[in-house]
Parts: structure tokens; sequence; C-alpha cells
């Protein structure tokens, strides 16, 4: 099983089936508020990593064997720049324990090939996921599934349908 993530203070992800080619489930989690300790963040992060491997194993049957995230390189500040990295680091260590390939996938290239366009917005992420039938609660887990897609294969610009269209 394939798990996409699109890492955040609100982490979007999406299980990503290849023998299926579908995506059996997918959300958004807050793993911080205001006024927590700011360790509450990396605290809910590996228990998220931990809660969706248990239920991919119970539920599926099967382990993570690969995680795919959004991997970004420009960021709005210092302190967004300090937090990306954190979670980065926190999946590479969580990723490495349970032997799961890592696989970073530029931000541009998941859009363009989700959209058609690489400098598509929230909305339209949003709006391709409906579209395809996904109900995500908000842009992250629009972003994940269309990680999740992205990899699978899905490509706009080549119309390539994924079998869930």
């Amino acid at each position: 099983m394939i798990l996409a993530l699109d890492l955040g203070t609100k982490t979007g992800w999406a299980f990503y089936d290849p023998a299926y080619g579908d995506i059996p489930a997918s959300g958004s989690e807050l793993l911080y508020k205001v006024r927590q300790p700011r360790v509450t963040r990396w605290l809910n992060f590996k228990a998220l990593l931990a809660r969706l491997q248990m239920e991919c194993r119970t539920q599926y049957g099967q382990p993570i064997d690969v995680v795919v995230y959004e991997e970004i390189r420009r960021h709005q500040g210092t302190r967004a720049a300090h937090i990306y990295g954190a979670f980065e680091a926190i999946l590479e260590l969580w990723a490495n324990s349970v032997r799961a390939e890592l696989v970073p996938m530029q931000v541009g290239t998941i859009k363009k090939k989700w959209t058609g366009s690489g400098s598509a917005k929230k909305i339209m992420m949003m709006a391709v996921a409906e579209r395809l039938g996904y109900a995500p609660a908000d842009d992250n887990e629009a972003d994940a599934i269309a990680i999740a897609s992205v990899y699978g294969g899905y490509d706009a610009t080549k119309r390539k349908p994924m079998a869930t269209e």
C-alpha cells in the first residue's frame, strides 16, 4: 500500500492501492492548536503515522510499502521552513523504521499532472478531486489525493484516467 502525505500542521493523507488503482481512504488531521506545547505537533504526527500503519494492516491486510509526499523547496518564511524540515525529518525516521520507500514529489509536478497547470490554486486542486468522485474535507486532503493519484499514474496533461474515472 502507498501512503501519500501533504505535510503540514494540518496534514492531508491518502492510501493508494496499486493492485486496484484506487484510493480506498483519505483524510486530514490537525496536529497542533495554538497554546499547546510546540512538541505536540511532532508527537501527534508520529502518532498519526503509527495509526495509519496500523489501519493499513488491519483494514487492508498489508503494510505501507511506499510513502510519497509533497516536497516543498520554497517556504514563506524561516519558521515555515523549520516546521516543514521537522516534519520531513520525522517522516524519514519513521519510513526507515518501517522499511518503507520514501518518494518526494515536487509541488509543480503534482499540480501540473493533477490539473494541467503547474501553478494551480487550492480551489482547482479540490475541484479536480471532486470531479473524479472524491469528497475531500479540505485542501490538505485534496492535495494528498492528488499526490496519490499522480504517483499512481494520473496525468491530466496526457488525459490518462485512473481506474476511478
